[in-house]
């Protein structure tokens, strides 16, 4: 995984090796996993809707593939 412009779709695939679900605090939920692909990790989140609809793939040890925006987290120096 290598940095992308900023905002642009992409698509990665990796290994689930996290996964969670929140509750923000206006009370919606999303859930956060992050994938690893050998060459770095990635970060993915998926609000509400994307949520409803993917959240029985979100599992340790699972390979996804993800499109979506692509930004860079200057708090942990990773993508997300």
């Amino acid at each position: 995984m290598h940095p992308t412009e900023r905002g642009k779709v992409t698509t990665a695939a990796g290994l689930v090796i996290a996964a969670r679900v929140m509750v923000t605090k206006r009370g919606n939920r999303i859930g956060i996993c992050t994938l690893d692909d050998r060459s770095g990790r990635l970060e993915v989140m998926l609000f509400t809707d994307a949520l409803d609809k993917y959240q029985q793939l979100l599992e340790k040890d699972r390979i996804l593939i993800v499109s979506g925006q692509v930004s860079f987290d200057d708090f942990s120096g990773g993508l997300k």
